[in-house]
């Protein structure tokens, strides 16, 4: 394929993505929580999204619920949908806005013959219900490593017999890995290969472990959004077993956060032929149509 050497994450994304890194770093040193006063005053003019997406009474109630930093409690976007748990003390609520009010995935609309998902950093499956309610004949791998957020992700897609919550980190190989400076409710979190015996013990597997595993023979739609651990994924010729079998990725990037991590992917990119777009922090690689792989069946579910 022709090499796709020119590509890099636009400037607007590295510097909304660094300046971002430094307030939390800041906060963080400082005591002071200027994240938090700031994602309440990004929140002001988005008013009018949460009424166009929740409807006039959940929408007022939820805007300021989330600006008055209020946690613990359900949302009902309509009336189909069975509620979904906001937590207290957790970013929940800024991911659920990113999701489900900004539609960070909105490029993902309108894709033809989508059967399979994979949702690698499924946090407590704000993502996965959302490619669940877009394709609903599509069935949804979604894999957390951190134990309360799987919890969470269990109780929020139980209602959605095509998700599937997979308590592991991908990686690079199948194995254990360690979970340190977890915060509880927190997206973010440090994956460590190497075991000190100090933290919490996951599971990892591979993206082609859990293709062999589950019987995929391509993935329609394969989300990252692992914190730094794509570094991992992407490391070595293995990512090239499974990287040709995927037709879309969505990718979030987190070199801000953990400096280098993202060089292992841009080259292993670097050799493949793709159209790249941005929509919030996340980044799409539509690569060519694959061949069809004779008659797909539906997959199948396993469970161990």
């Amino acid at each position: 394929m022709k090499r796709n050497n020119v590509w890099r994450k636009p400037g607007l994304l590295r510097w909304s993505q660094n300046l971002w890194a430094h307030m939390d770093r800041w906060s963080l040193s400082s005591g002071w929580p200027l994240n938090k006063a700031a994602l309440r005053l990004l929140m002001l003019p988005l008013l009018p999204l949460y009424i166009w997406r929740l409807g006039l009474g959940q929408g007022l109630v939820t805007f300021y619920r989330f600006l008055l930093g209020e946690d613990g409690f359900v949302i009902h976007r309509s009336e189909r949908d069975p509620g979904t748990i906001i937590r207290d003390d957790s970013t929940d609520a800024w991911v659920f806005q990113q999701i489900f009010i900004l539609c960070d995935y909105r490029l993902l609309v309108g894709r033809s013959d989508v059967r399979v998902i994979i949702d690698a950093g499924a946090y407590v499956g704000f993502s996965s219900i959302y490619f669940a309610e877009l394709y609903p004949h599509a069935f949804i791998y979604a894999l957390e490593p951190e134990e309360s957020n799987f919890q969470a992700l269990q109780r929020n897609t139980r209602h959605y017999p095509n998700i599937k919550a997979i308590q592991a980190a991908v990686w690079k190989e199948d194995g254990f890995l360690e979970v340190k400076d977890v915060a509880s409710g927190q997206w973010s979190f440090v994956v460590q290969e190497h075991s000190e015996g100090r933290g919490q013990q996951v599971p990892a597997i591979s993206i082609q472990s859990l293709m062999e595993q589950y019987r995929l023979p391509r993935i329609d739609i394969l989300k990252i959004d692992i914190e730094g651990a794509e570094d991992a994924v992407f490391e070595g010729p293995g990512c090239h077993t499974w990287l040709p079998k995927v037709r879309v990725l969505a990718l979030e990037l987190h070199d801000h956060l953990y400096p280098g991590s993202e060089r292992n992917f841009l080259e292993a990119i670097a050799t493949y032929e793709c159209t790249v777009r941005t929509t919030g922090e996340n980044i799409i690689f539509d690569f060519p149509e694959l061949p069809e792989p004779g008659v797909l069946e539906a997959p199948r579910r396993r469970y161990s």
